[in-house]
């Protein structure tokens, strides 16, 4: 710095024309900064992270668009930067979460508790992910089906979807691609509408569907029943390597079996399967259990029969012959069991894990929790 001022003073001193015209450039720049505020004579990139701060993230855009007002520099940069629109909140107007959604464009964007009208109304190309969901034990008062993305096709860039509690229509979302889907306490038309999403999704790692509401028995197409005549094959294969988790809670036998049965899964590591028996309805036959069992470890290996296994019972009497029949099938280890306060004394001893080595007497040998 010393060497830079005395460098300066030298040019001043000795050479008076150097001197006046290092005053003269000094002067011009003066006079074209002299009507612009200290804040302005900041480089964009700054500016644009200055506004970047000043954005909450629950009122995005109502924060942005003061900014566009103040000078049209500032208009220029907040209209030309994607990525300050890219938080998006449903605690906005719809106008306003519309408006975010078109002036991300396609940057990353982050989108929170944007209500699902505005999905019906817009397009938005670029969507990884959604995840619309009903608040916890609240229930779906919005009345009709919803279809989304003006009944479009969801965009290819689309990877993981949730849907739990709101009745969209998944046919015309044309899913495919995906590396999740999460389906829960809505209406689906058939077995055959998430079939196709299986089948276009190979690369799919997660699969939970959970109490779903099928409207129609599931039907194989007069193509693939053709193909099937030409393989001479009795059901179809859905290749799905990458798929390690899968779930499915509640749904009718006539939605599980044709479901499971054409599925391959060769590194399934986690899979959880809820019957429900109604004991005051139509029986469900042992057969339909055996089949279910059948499938599972005819697709994730038999050697997998003798892993410890988790089962939960709910309201289940601790005689019935079901749970005797999968005590023969399965190694239980942990046992989740809820029944009437009363019940509990009758099953200790028929449960409890015996201080001497596990005796075939007991009717869970290897049980410990």
């Amino acid at each position: 710095m010393d060497q830079a001022c005395d460098h300066i003073k030298r040019v001043l001193g000795e050479d008076p024309k150097a001197g006046a015209k290092l005053r003269d450039e000094q002067s011009a720049d003066s006079d074209a900064n002299i009507h612009l505020a200290p804040i302005q004579l900041l480089p964009h990139e700054l500016l644009l992270t200055i506004f970047k701060l000043c954005v909450s993230e629950d009122t995005p855009v109502r924060d942005i668009t003061p900014l566009t007002l103040v000078c049209k520099i500032w208009r220029n940069i907040a209209e030309g930067a994607p990525g300050l629109w890219g938080q998006v909140s449903g605690k906005e107007a719809l106008p306003s979460v519309l408006k975010a959604v078109a002036m991300a464009k396609d940057a990353p964007s982050r989108k929170s508790d944007i209500p699902i009208a505005a999905l019906e109304e817009a397009a938005v190309p670029n969507l990884r992910s959604f995840r619309f969901r009903v608040p916890w034990g609240q229930g779906w008062e919005g009345g009709a089906e919803v279809t989304l993305f003006r009944g479009e096709p969801a965009p290819p860039t689309l990877k993981d979807s949730c849907v739990e509690s709101i009745p969209v229509i998944v046919e015309p979302l044309n899913l495919s691609g995906l590396r999740s889907l999460d389906l829960k306490e809505m209406p689906i038309m058939s077995t055959e509408e998430v079939l196709r999403v299986l089948r276009h999704s190979p690369a799919l790692e997660c699969c939970h569907l959970d109490s779903l509401v099928v409207l129609e028995d599931f039907e194989f197409s007069e193509s693939d029943q053709e193909l099937l005549r030409l393989e001479g094959v009795q059901t179809p294969t859905t290749q799905l390597s990458r798929l390690q988790s899968l779930s499915i809670c509640g749904p009718p036998m006539t939605f599980v079996h044709p479901l499971l049965s054409v599925i391959q899964a060769p590194s399934l590591r986690w899979l959880s399967k809820t019957l429900t028996i109604e004991l005051n309805g139509p029986a469900v036959e042992y057969s339909q259990m055996d089949e279910t069992l059948e499938w599972i470890f005819s697709h994730i290996g038999r050697h997998r029969k003798a892993l410890p296994a988790s089962q939960s019972f709910f309201g289940l009497d601790i005689k019935s012959e079901w749970l005797t029949r999968l005590a023969s099938t399965l190694k239980v280890t942990q046992l989740i069991f809820r029944t009437h306060p009363t019940n509990y004394l009758h099953i200790v001893s028929l449960l409890s894990q015996p201080l001497v080595p596990a005796s075939d007497q007991w009717l869970l040998p290897d049980l410990k929790t």
